[in-house]
């Protein structure tokens, strides 16, 4: 019983980091080709698929109050509030 447990949970945790990774990957690649929507979106999804220690979910996070941070400097408080409401959704 603990051993099928324990391989649950690790088939849970490898499916959150892929997952999260995808997006992350996803996110760039919609940064890359200027599309700021897009990119917004897959940011917070790699946020939402949240795990200790999970570089993807950190990395969104970071990149996410980056760009609140650059919005509400050039006065787009649509964006800012989207990223900013994306952090907190994911940190709940």
């Amino acid at each position: 019983m603990l051993a099928a447990t324990l391989a649950l949970l690790a088939l849970i945790t490898a499916r959150v980091f892929v997952e999260s990774g995808r997006e992350l990957q996803a996110a760039e690649a919609a940064a890359t080709a200027g599309d700021v929507p897009n990119t917004l979106v897959h940011l917070r999804r790699a946020a939402r698929w949240h795990a200790p220690l999970n570089p993807a979910c950190q990395d969104a996070l970071a990149r996410l109050e980056g760009i609140a941070q650059q919005a509400e400097a050039a006065g787009d408080v649509p964006t800012a509030l989207y990223a900013w409401r994306a952090i907190r959704g994911a940190s709940v």
